[in-house]
């Protein structure tokens, strides 16, 4: 492949262009960009960082035409109201403001283990609990 070919689609990767377009444009496969891509991973960001480029984007561009369409009457300012509302929701969920993150933790038991584990358990602790009585952990020395 000539250097300047090469060189080309190294620089449109970083700009985050899909392979499947640099191929058609370039008539390279698209395992010998993926292979590219991997050999150059230290100047071509990840697709998560790719993807939230575009995102900022694509919400500065939809801001300056919905600030636009308001301006000239074509959008009222309930519309505009409500879609911005949209587009911040979007964005925040995006970045993960305001939000809960779950964490998934498996665990890998055999039925013996299981079955010691369930063992313990028995109806006590669910009838103190029906009857107002709360099971609290032992206090250390110190806490009030």
């Amino acid at each position: 492949m000539p250097n300047d070919t090469y060189r080309s689609i190294i620089m449109l990767l970083r700009e985050g262009v899909p392979i499947v377009h640099l191929s058609d444009r370039y008539g390279v496969a698209t395992t010998t960009i993926h292979e590219m891509k991997k050999r150059h991973n230290d100047v071509i960001p990840p697709h998560r960082e790719v993807m939230a480029r575009k995102s900022e984007n694509l919400r500065e561009v939809l801001s300056d035409k919905m600030i636009e369409s308001v301006q000239s009457g074509r959008m009222s300012p309930n519309q505009y109201a409500f879609s911005y509302g949209v587009i911040s929701q979007h964005y925040q969920t995006e970045q993960g403001i305001g939000q809960t993150k779950h964490e998934h933790i498996h665990v890998s038991l055999d039925k013996n283990e299981l079955g010691s584990l369930l063992s313990g358990l028995n109806g006590e602790a669910a009838e103190k609990k029906t009857k107002g009585d709360v099971d609290l952990p032992p206090q250390k020395q110190g806490d009030a």
